[in-house]
């Protein structure tokens, strides 16, 4: 899983081995490259393969006696507590950074595009939100590459609200000085 716990591993686990050694480089490249309990693999002290398909109790296939189970737990439980609308303390605060990055970004830009445009119309209410689209999903998408880091949706609409946020406040500000 990500740092962040937004995105668990999907995969499933075959076999488990545990061994009396530390494996050295070569072992671990040729473990890949075999099934991993070639005969250079000697010293297997518990082996769990996970093909039973039901029940709690994952049996050791190894040999050796007295053989050690494995009990899988009937639910799982994560450690963190969600919070605002169902979200990790992290995500609310990432939620918050979004918009708050935002806000300016949406505010410079309208400020800019009424001044080209002549005042606060249409065409610039509409190229300040795309603008604040694409920017925001060139953002989120950049944090797929990014170690720690994810994006998501719901981090693209406080994003873009964040923009939107900016540029109301950049036509307030606009009307006020009108009014002044």
């Amino acid at each position: 899983n990500e740092q962040t716990g937004n995105r668990p591993w999907i995969g499933s686990v075959e076999r488990v081995a545990v061994y009396d050694r530390p494996f050295t480089p070569a072992d671990v490249v040729q473990a890949y490259k075999s099934d991993g309990l070639g005969s250079n693999f000697n010293g297997v002290a518990a082996l769990f393969e996970f093909t039973e398909g039901e029940g709690s109790l994952i049996h050791d296939t190894s040999g050796d006696q007295p053989g050690t189970n494995l009990e899988l737990p009937t639910f799982y439980y994560n450690e963190g507590t969600q919070d605002f609308l169902g979200l990790m303390p992290r995500d609310v605060t990432d939620v918050i950074h979004s918009f708050l990055i935002f806000f300016p970004f949406g505010f410079l830009l309208f400020s800019n595009l009424s001044e080209v445009f002549d005042g606060a119309n249409l065409q610039s209410v509409v190229i300040a939100f795309l603008a604040t689209v694409l920017f925001s999903l060139s953002a989120e998408s950049l944090q797929y590459y990014v170690e720690a880091r994810t994006s998501s949706l719901f981090d693209l609409a406080s994003c873009i609200a964040g923009g939107v946020s900016g540029s109301l406040a950049a036509i307030a500000f606009k009307r006020f000085r009108q009014v002044s």
